[in-house]
């Protein structure tokens, strides 16, 4: 009965032990091969946290595994100790069976000692990788805020740059603001050189509709106009206040 549990407890320790060196190995594996990533950008900093938290995880399971096991292995380093205490003295004419009673119960007492002082160890150095795992994620969790930031930045940055390169809105014509006072009459803008039914369209929307208003038009009225034309200086170029004055007086005999 001794002989069979101490197999099976050697058994047992042993796929365990080996288990636990195969698992730290793939761990280690796994980090190396992923830690080869871009890390540098936002997406690459929120798969290393989240392989940081995953690993995390893990080793805190196996560190509680591990925990167990050395809580197991103590009781019965405990349970072996008390049978060897509790064990009643063999007869005087049988000292060879006792003695090698005696030395298996040792030899157990031992193993145990020795498997319980290789999980302690085991069990260290999950701790030391535990908190350095727990490191790498605190710094993940830094970098990945500072990307943010700097996203963020980038983005505010951005915006005023299309503020400052977005034209401002023309402001409505003195002439386009009072033109039903000026003149209700409304002319055919398109007899003007250079003046088609889309700018007329234009000229309509803003107020204007008749040659008097055009020939009365200032620079400032020239550069709003201008803008909504978006032709740069064809006004100047065609001379539209020179035809518009002369229109106004083939059509309605007064000079302006």
């Amino acid at each position: 009965m001794d002989a069979m549990l101490y197999f099976l407890v050697n058994s047992a320790t042993l796929l365990l032990v080996l288990g636990t060196l195969f698992f730290l190995l793939g761990l280690w594996l796994g980090s190396m091969v992923k830690g080869k990533g871009d890390a540098r950008s936002p997406r690459g900093q929120e798969r290393e946290l989240a392989n940081l938290r995953s690993r995390l995880q893990a080793l805190q399971a196996e560190q509680d595994k591990q925990q167990r096991h050395a809580s197991e292995l103590e009781r019965s380093l405990r349970q072996a100790r008390e049978e060897n205490a509790a064990a009643p003295p063999a007869p005087v004419a049988r000292p060879d069976a006792v003695d090698a009673e005696l030395e298996s119960l040792q030899r157990r007492l031992n193993q145990l000692q020795a498997e319980l002082d290789i999980e302690k160890g085991s069990n260290a150095t999950l701790n030391a990788d535990l908190s350095a795992t727990a490191a790498r994620a605190e710094e993940a969790e830094k970098k990945l805020a500072a990307a943010q930031r700097d996203r963020d930045t980038l983005r505010e940055e951005l915006r005023e740059m299309e503020a400052q390169f977005t034209p401002a809105a023309p402001e409505p014509s003195p002439i386009a603001a009072t033109s039903s006072s000026i003149d209700a009459r409304a002319d055919d803008l398109t007899q003007l050189k250079g003046v088609g039914e889309v700018i007329q369209g234009k000229l309509n929307d803003n107020g204007v509709h008749a040659f008097r208003q055009i020939a009365q038009w200032n620079d400032a009225d020239i550069e709003h106009f201008s803008q909504i034309v978006g032709f740069g200086d064809r006004i100047q170029r065609e001379d539209w206040i020179g035809q518009a004055r002369r229109l106004h007086q083939e059509k309605y005999g007064e000079g302006i």
